[in-house]
């Protein structure tokens, strides 16, 4: 992220600053953004999702809908309003707008695979971040079992391929919901009950009981949900959704997922209905969540005319927090691989130039008309891997210097034999 001094000033009445919880990513650490989208890209489409986008702006009524995300996902929606008076708010997630654009479209195929990058907008309060880049992958149409575990299975091929360490935990909103309603508490607030547990790692039990207290949950029966959901799996043998996990969490390791079974996981969207998952740094077990998601059936009918329940699952991976994680490790400063130098011979520079990048090989030329110790400066300080010398003698012999800016070693090769090397 861009944390120069020009942040906080001001050119005349004009704020340089980014708005709060928002930053700018210059090129070297966009690279890294980039770098993770393509990992995420090719492995969701490893797994036959395909591509979809939808826009940032959402009709507020889309967004504030009934089982769409909740009372506290209302709070936090940005919100404006067109020269028609029409109310819009920004996308608080990807999960709705795809329940949306599928109830509009009744000729989908099923089950529907995709896959959608963008960001999404929360006002938060305090210093957190409220724009964030999310990449989704959901399945609709398909019944709980083998479609959450490939949701699952995708995250840990990607978290893999990433070489980040994590542990997915798991869990079923059915199982939770009958745990909360046999302890006692009345089903008007399972959805209270459950945003209380949701924040379990974060306050504490003390904490959770206190909040239940404050939403008209006596905090003993509290106490009792939170100490039967201290047990292992087996303890849930007679709770609702409990052979559908056990099926998911089956699937999953037969897709080559490691998942943990958490029963104080919660999730805290209205809209979900069976399994929940939430994906940590391994570094920060209960803290760094990277991706998230779970299975939303009753989401889709709610944009429905047919008012016709459609079956759906999928997960979010939180490219800007995987960002936080690489963002240190030594990387590209850029994607160009030759630094073109010409010595008097810029239009033949210019045809050498296009050449390569037909053959599909990143060059820059000089632009500045700098002399040569410049150039080899600018390369070495942008990272870009080579720099080929091209003057008089060179176009004579057909012969040209490479410059490797790593180790300084030079060679003069034919252009065939650069092409040939670059492009290895």
């Amino acid at each position: 992220m861009l944390e120069t001094n020009i942040n906080k000033e001001s050119v005349g009445s004009i704020m340089l600053s980014t708005p709060k919880g928002m930053s700018d990513y210059l090129p070297e650490q966009q690279i890294v953004i980039e770098d993770i989208k393509k990992v995420v890209r090719e492995i969701f489409e490893r797994y036959g999702f395909v591509p979809l986008d939808t826009p940032g702006l959402e009709n507020i009524d889309v967004l504030t809908s009934k089982g769409s995300g909740g009372e506290e996902i209302g709070k936090e929606i940005f919100t404006l309003k067109d020269r028609a008076g029409r109310r819009l708010g920004l996308r608080f997630d990807l999960t709705v707008p795809l329940a949306r654009v599928f109830a509009s479209n009744s000729n989908l195929n099923k089950p529907f695979k995709r896959y959608q990058e963008g960001k999404v907008w929360r006002q938060e309060f305090g210093t957190r971040t409220r724009e964030f880049l999310q990449f989704d992958a959901d399945t609709l149409g398909a019944k709980p079992g083998i479609a959450d575990a490939e949701i699952l299975a995708a995250c840990q091929d990607i978290f893999n391929s990433l070489k980040i360490d994590v542990v997915i935990k798991v869990n079923n909103r059915k199982l939770l919901s009958d745990v909360i309603e046999k302890a006692g508490i009345e089903k008007a607030k399972v959805m209270d009950a459950i945003m209380c547990i949701d924040k379990l790692e974060k306050i504490g039990k003390k904490g959770v009981l206190k909040e239940a207290k404050i939403r008209g949950i006596s905090e003993k029966i509290m106490s009792n949900v939170l100490k039967t959901l201290s047990g292992g799996l087996n303890c849930f043998k007679s709770y609702k959704g409990y052979d559908e996990l056990l099926s998911i969490i089956n699937y999953s390791k037969a897709l080559g997922a490691n998942v943990k079974f958490v029963p104080n996981l919660a999730r805290g969207l209205d809209y979900y209905t069976g399994m929940v998952f939430e994906v940590f740094w391994k570094e920060r077990p209960n803290k760094l969540s990277l991706a998230a998601g779970g299975r939303y059936d009753d989401l889709i009918a709610r944009f429905s005319r047919k008012d016709e329940k459609v079956l759906a699952v999928g997960g979010s991976i939180g490219v800007t927090r995987i960002y936080e994680i690489l963002k240190d490790k030594e990387g590209r400063k850029t994607n160009t691989k030759v630094f073109i130098a010409p010595i008097g011979t810029e239009e033949y520079c210019l045809k050498l130039a296009t050449q390569l990048r037909k053959k599909g090989i990143n060059s820059e030329i000089d632009l500045m008309e700098r002399g040569l110790s410049a150039n080899f400066r600018y390369a070495d300080k942008k990272g870009i891997l080579y720099s080929l010398v091209v003057g008089e003698k060179e176009l004579k012999d057909k012969k040209f210097t490479l410059k490797s800016m790593k180790t300084g070693e030079q060679e003069k090769l034919t252009l065939k034999q650069i092409i040939n090397k670059l492009n290895n």
